[in-house]
């Protein structure tokens, strides 16, 4: 047996006896790794193109740059 399968055990006898907190917990978990995949790919997206936009719908767009320097600091 795996630590997974092990670990697995006490969990579904969990939300076998309490779904509502079960299903609570899988949203939350799915929610999670969907922000932490969007986090990855923006934080890639700003280190690649070093610019951040945001659109506010219609025709409005709102840039963050940051433009290099010359000071040698």
């Amino acid at each position: 047996m795996s630590y997974a399968t092990i670990a697995a055990i006490p969990i579904l006898l969990w939300v076998g006896s309490q779904p509502l907190a079960g299903a609570a917990m899988l949203a939350a978990v799915v929610g999670l790794l969907v922000g932490v995949r969007r986090a990855h790919r923006l934080v890639r997206c700003v280190h690649e193109c070093r610019a951040l936009t945001f659109d506010l719908g219609g025709e409005v767009r709102i840039t963050v740059a940051q433009h290099p320097t010359d000071d040698p600091s």
